[in-house]
């Protein structure tokens, strides 16, 4: 069973906002919804991973990406 199967995300946002799990196991986790293994039949800019309850856009998806490059990069400048 893969680490997010585990854990109750309802969305990319929920992921960036979890504070017991890694910032590369987030990103591992988002950088896989946004794979096509997971877009929606004739829904091409929709994902549904199985953990979620409801397909989400890629867009929702890249924002959390862009998210966490920006959380990694101001702690890395303090």
């Amino acid at each position: 069973m893969s680490t997010s199967a585990r854990l109750p995300f309802r969305s990319p946002k929920d992921v960036v906002a979890h504070s017991a799990i890694m910032p590369e196991v987030k990103r591992m986790v988002l950088a896989s919804w946004a794979s096509d293994r997971f877009a929606v039949e004739s829904q091409p800019a929709l994902r549904k991973p199985p953990e979620l309850p409801h397909p989400v856009p890629i867009d929702e998806v890249l924002a959390a990406l862009r998210e966490l490059d920006c959380t990694d990069e101001g702690a890395r400048i303090q």
